[in-house]
């Protein structure tokens, strides 16, 4: 394959559809390491969806893609946020018959509750914590549906162009499961190590506390203005980029309330695939 073939604008070989805060932004990184993987300049090209890009036409989706990576990829995790934007699969169908899908599921109130601080972070979500949650979309809620928002690309796709990890498997024992996708998306050589030993995050370096959020959160300070600055006086600079949330706790109630919510599709998801969420107890 000469040079200018290999820098072609084509169309991916997989799609890394959510779920948001799940740990795609991680995966997404560890595969761009490997040589013979070419991934989407935005990491998110949300193309499927038709009150994002979809409009943009074909020829603006391949030329994401003209890498010179043996196969390509992308991963918006909007692909799978029903029923705020509808009609992804179907789209992606008539475009990507031959796809291979990968879903990356969180605990699912872990993984609301991430969202949750994600949009706080961002200044998009003003609510509390429980009117946010509970509001009439639930859009929150529908996210960490996760059998649902499955099915909804089951309706296209065979089971067999679909793998399913836990953010968990992913956390834990990170090479076996990045050498799992990698087989899945049709690459079996690792010519060089691959870039696995760090967490990513897209929006900030946060650390939630299984019952409560930490008390302030980091946008990651512009490249362009780090470097101006000495490196003695960055932590001033990283400072400025700080700020405080207030502490938001998840009580009793409202647990029981996303429990009640979420189990079914839990009890779902364990029943119909083969993905072991024994870990998730508290739904089943």
């Amino acid at each position: 394959m000469t040079n200018h073939e290999q820098q072609r604008p084509r169309l991916p070989d997989f799609v890394i559809i959510g779920a948001m805060k799940g740990g795609t932004t991680s995966l997404f990184r560890y595969l761009d390491s490997h040589p013979e993987v070419t991934v989407s300049d935005p990491k998110e090209p949300n193309f499927f969806i038709q009150e994002r890009n979809y409009g943009r036409g074909l020829d603006w989706y391949k030329a994401l893609f003209a890498g010179g990576g043996r196969v390509a990829g992308e991963a918006s995790t909007s692909y799978s946020k029903y029923p705020r934007f509808d009609g992804v699969p179907a789209r992606m169908k008539a475009i990507l018959p031959d796809i291979r899908l990968v879903y990356v599921l969180r605990e699912p109130i872990d993984r609301v509750l991430s969202h949750y601080t994600h949009n706080v972070f961002a200044g998009e979500e003003r609510r509390t914590l429980e009117r946010a949650v509970t509001a009439g979309d639930q859009h929150y809620v529908c996210c960490s549906r996760y059998a649902t928002q499955l099915q909804r690309f089951l309706q296209y796709y065979d089971p067999t162009q679909v793998l399913l990890l836990t953010s968990d498997e992913l956390r834990s024992n990170r090479l076996q499961t990045v050498r799992k996708v990698l087989s899945f998306i049709g690459v079996e050589r690792i010519e060089r190590p691959l870039d696995i030993a760090e967490e990513h995050h897209d929006s900030s370096r946060k650390k939630l506390a299984p019952r409560r959020f930490t008390g302030s959160l980091h946008r990651k300070v512009p490249s362009s203005l780090s470097r101006l600055v000495p490196h003695l006086f960055r932590p001033i600079l990283k400072a400025a980029f700080t700020r405080r949330l207030e502490r938001a706790t998840l009580d009793s109630t409202l647990e029981a309330w996303l429990i009640d919510a979420l189990a079914p599709e839990v009890k779902k998801l364990q029943a119909t695939t083969d993905v072991d969420l024994r870990c998730w107890k508290r739904y089943l």
